[in-house]
């Protein structure tokens, strides 16, 4: 974008210096000297070259003020995103404000001595957190398209997606309450091969979200794929001896730790469609009864 700022002055610039030399070249011209006949003849002369130099004039401000017109609407278009930017910005500041507002009216009455139940806190903390995950990429979607940057999505189909899921579920037992989550808000048709291939295991698929979740699938190819909250939310919303999977790029870096997570495995899954993932579990360190 700033080359092209550059360019559009440069362009101004150049029309500008055109213009100006052509009405000092009018200005210049002095009247002749000599007989009657030599100075009429020099004045229709003088006339002929300023009406081709009106003529020029007027072509070179035509295409500067086209320039100027064409700058001033790219500006107001820059700007009209910029507020819209804006705006979304102090949404997501308010929704994160009333999140954090609810969430100590909640360690309040929990510290009280409420009855309130620990489970239902947990689901109404994690819906929160959903929430304000979707409008923080929303807006990094929106940031980046100011800045004239391409906003990536996963390299996954929903047959990666389908491959992926029946390598996670090796094994002997079957998870009954399972979240999938994709770390891309335009990934509704991996969403939809998620919920194929788990059906009513979903939490989410009957009349009420259930939990804790016996398994949590999260997929993530950010550069913060690793970022030590994915793995607190992972102990908070899982049942005892139940699942965190994380899928991301293979060779991604260092895995994170926690303290009621133990790392089961850490492997690359290779996809029929020839590319490959890295598949890292964990398992809650909490038994059940």
């Amino acid at each position: 974008m700033s080359d092209n700022r550059e360019t559009a002055l440069e362009r101004m610039e150049e029309i500008y210096r055109r213009w100006d030399a052509v009405r000092a070249r009018s200005s210049r011209d002095e009247a002749s000297a000599g007989g009657a006949v030599s100075r009429l003849a020099g004045f229709v002369g003088r006339t002929v070259r300023r009406i081709r130099d009106l003529g020029i004039s007027w072509d070179l401000q035509r295409d500067l003020f086209r320039a100027l017109l064409d700058r001033v609407a790219e500006l107001d278009s820059r700007l009209t995103a910029g507020e819209a930017a804006l705006a979304q910005l102090q949404a997501g500041e308010a929704d994160i404000r009333a999140a954090l507002d609810a969430m100590w009216k909640l360690h309040a009455a929990y510290d009280a001595g409420s009855a309130f139940d620990l489970r239902e806190r947990h689901e109404i903390l994690r819906v929160r957190q959903a929430r304000l995950e979707g409008a923080l990429a929303d807006l990094r979607e929106e940031m980046a398209a100011l800045r004239g940057e391409g906003t990536p999505t996963l390299p996954l189909t929903p047959r990666d997606v389908a491959e992926i899921l029946a390598a996670v579920e090796q094994g002997p037992g079957e998870a009954g309450a399972v979240e999938v989550s994709f770390q891309d808000v335009r990934a509704e048709p991996l969403l939809l091969a998620a919920r194929r291939h788990f059906g009513g295991r979903l939490a989410a698929a009957g009349p009420s979200y259930r939990a804790p979740n016996d398994l949590w699938v999260h997929v993530d190819f950010t550069a913060a794929w690793n970022r030590p909250i994915l793995l607190d939310n992972a102990a908070a919303r899982l049942a005892p001896e139940g699942r965190f999977v994380l899928v991301t790029a293979p060779a991604t870096g260092a895995l994170p730790e926690h303290p009621g997570l133990v790392l089961e495995e850490d492997r690359v899954v290779a996809l029929a469609g020839g590319g490959a993932v890295r598949v890292v579990g964990w398992r809650t360190t909490r038994k059940g009864p």
